[in-house]
């Protein structure tokens, strides 16, 4: 219903037919409450939820968010490309579904997580099907329910191998400076 002054309500009606003894339908009987309140407060809830939808799969890091069962509520399309998920549509599948490869070490640290611990990891060695090998930083923290008990987790990683192999080259090239320097000094 819109008002005279431009505003939108909303009613929530319900209505019951009147029946005389010989069956007509004489009238309607209806109740209706003012439900616009309700309505303004699902509308922010569902904009909330897809602006979050939007940041994460935008993002330029790696980011799921699971509940506590393992399933994906939300992932970044940057997750979805750094992992090489061919099968992109994984909202509501289970993390070991999608991963049914995955490591122990992992699985222990979901676990963690999923008792209330931050678990982080930095340099971290991930080995990829074709064998090549990216280092990641990464964390997995629980988030929580109003309530205050754990929601699930949310993973965050980012590729650092570049800097890891300029970390690399720099120390190698520290190495030869320092043996030519013991050389020339000798």
């Amino acid at each position: 219903h819109t008002t005279i002054d431009g505003r939108k309500t909303y009613y929530q009606t319900s209505l019951s037919p009147i029946v005389a003894p010989d069956g007509a339908v004489v009238a309607a009987a209806g109740i209706g409450r003012d439900v616009t309140a309700l309505q303004e407060a699902e509308e922010r809830l569902l904009h909330s939820h897809k602006l979050m939808q939007y940041i994460i799969e935008h993002s330029n890091s790696a980011i799921a968010v699971h509940d506590r069962d393992l399933r994906y509520l939300y992932v970044s399309d940057n997750y979805l490309n750094q992992y090489n998920v061919a099968d992109r549509d994984i909202i509501g599948r289970h993390h070991y579904d999608v991963f049914p490869d995955l490591p122990q070490k992992w699985r222990d640290v979901h676990q963690r997580t999923l008792k209330g611990e931050i678990v982080t990891g930095d340099r971290d060695p991930y080995p990829h099907p074709d064998g090549t090998v990216d280092y990641t930083r990464w964390e997995s923290r629980p988030w929580y329910e109003d309530d205050g008990s754990i929601g699930g987790l949310i993973i965050y990683t980012e590729v650092i191998t570049e800097r890891v192999r300029m970390e690399q080259e720099i120390m190698k090239k520290a190495d030869q400076l320092y043996i030519q320097k013991q050389q020339a000094d000798a």
